[in-house]
């Protein structure tokens, strides 16, 4: 897990040898890791499992890997339908439907509807619905009133029903958006009525005026802001004085910029609200995405968040998740008021944890300027200062990083694992001996 953290393609071939372990919990823990150090790359040993390997279950993972990146054919995914396998047949089946070749699958199909296992047989069916098989609505209408279905079995229906949009199966949404269902399962419904729906805008309002949940109500708010049919909806709901009515002001806000963004943002994170300061990091995340440079507005009121957050030394919480986050973000965005602030966090806050916290989550900054905040904590009195800022650099291939390389070798014996095994990679890196340390690794792997 430490080293899949560096996102390095140098590690392929090591995640690929750890790939053919004679130990099928190595296997399948390499083949759910390969694709973040490997990318695309990592698309023939990915496939090589899916054909070769003699667990079902790091098969499945396997295909369910190529198909998230996108990198698995129509005529491969035919070939495991094949398998003799019904998870790896399902999984088959369903990329074929997002793809729009359903039909292609439509015999295993019908096969697997008569599975004993619930969830196979109704995702086989809802994806049968969805290529035109339309008696399935009364089967699928037996698993939803039948008082034995899970909540995640629903939940699981709801995401088929988006991800492969079957339009068909709409009043399936329709029923578990009501609310006698459980939060989760009607969040999902809502999420599934706001794609599929025409008249999806007029249906979350109306469930917004209508729920007394501030959850509930700021994740249909959610939705509701990203259409471009709402915002006539949106100054409405922003009159009030309430939760909702800030979210609404704020979303109002987000497209122009400037202090009147800035001044929806503060309003937010003042209420301290766990819901709301989530919302608005992910909404930053998302507009840093769409466009940085409009996006500063965040800057002035999540360093104040950052600042004013007091953070339990002794264990990791969620809040430390949401601090975090914010300083990741920050240092994507990358503005001068951005940068300096961070600067400001890492030289001066009085809390030896908000300065430990910001400098490891720096870490997994895309900003390359933050080395240059770290580099002075490499003689900092504080050795998990130390740490965060050598391993910051040795991942941007910083040399000044190797002096406290070494000093965390020497001390193996006091390191986490993942530390110890990520100032290894790096010192390996440094001295340009990876590659054929690696070659030679591979061989006592297997």
């Amino acid at each position: 897990a430490g080293l899949r953290s560096t996102e390095d393609k140098d590690l392929l071939p090591l995640f690929a040898s750890l790939m053919q372990s004679s130990d099928k919990r190595v296997r399948l823990v390499a083949t759910a890791m390969v694709a973040r150090v490997g990318g695309k790359d990592a698309a023939g040993p990915l496939l090589e499992r899916l054909r070769k390997d003699p667990s079902m279950v790091v098969r499945s993972k396997a295909l369910v890997e190529l198909d998230l990146l996108k990198a698995i054919s129509v005529e491969q995914l035919i070939e495991a339908t094949r398998m003799p396998d019904e998870e790896i047949q399902i999984l088959a089946a369903r990329a074929l439907a997002r793809g729009g070749q359903g039909k292609k699958a439509s015999a295993v199909l019908k096969k697997l509807v008569e599975s004993r296992d619930k969830t196979t047989a109704t995702f086989a069916r809802m994806t049968l619905l969805g290529i035109g098989d339309r008696p399935q609505i009364g089967h699928l209408r037996k698993v939803l009133l039948d008082p034995k279905t899970t909540q995640q079995l629903l939940v699981f229906m709801l995401n088929q029903i988006r991800e492969e949009k079957i339009l068909a199966a709409l009043p399936v949404a329709e029923f578990l958006a009501k609310p006698d269902q459980l939060m989760p399962v009607r969040i999902r419904a809502y999420m599934t009525i706001n794609e599929l729906s025409p008249k999806a805008a007029f249906v979350l309002a109306q469930a917004i005026r209508l729920s007394k949940n501030t959850m509930f109500r700021i994740n249909l708010m959610r939705l509701l802001s990203e259409r471009k049919d709402a915002h006539a909806t949106l100054e409405t709901f922003a009159k009030g004085d309430d939760i909702l009515a800030a979210v609404a002001r704020f979303e109002l806000a987000r497209p122009a910029g400037g202090k009147a963004a800035t001044q929806t943002v503060s309003k937010l994170l003042d209420m301290g609200h766990p819901i709301l300061i989530e919302y608005v990091l992910n909404r930053m995340r998302k507009d840093i995405a769409a466009d940085k440079t409009k996006a500063d507005f965040y800057t002035a009121p999540v360093l104040k968040l950052i600042r004013s957050t007091k953070l339990d030394p002794q264990r990791m919480t969620a809040t430390h998740d949401k601090i975090a986050l914010a300083v990741e973000l920050l240092s994507n965005l990358g503005s001068s008021e951005a940068i300096k602030g961070i600067w400001d966090i890492l030289s001066n806050a009085k809390s030896l944890a908000t300065r430990s916290l910001t400098a490891g989550a720096l870490y997994r900054s895309t900003n390359k300027a933050v080395g240059d905040l770290v580099r002075p904590l490499l003689k900092s009195g504080y050795p998990e200062l130390k740490t965060y800022a050598a391993l910051l650099l040795a991942r941007q291939g910083d040399q000044a990083a190797v002096p406290v390389l070494l000093e965390i070798q020497e001390t193996a014996k006091t390191q986490k694992d993942d530390v110890l095994t990520l100032a290894n990679w790096y010192l390996l890196k440094l001295s340009g001996q990876s590659e054929k340390t690696l070659k030679a690794m591979a061989k006592t792997l297997r």
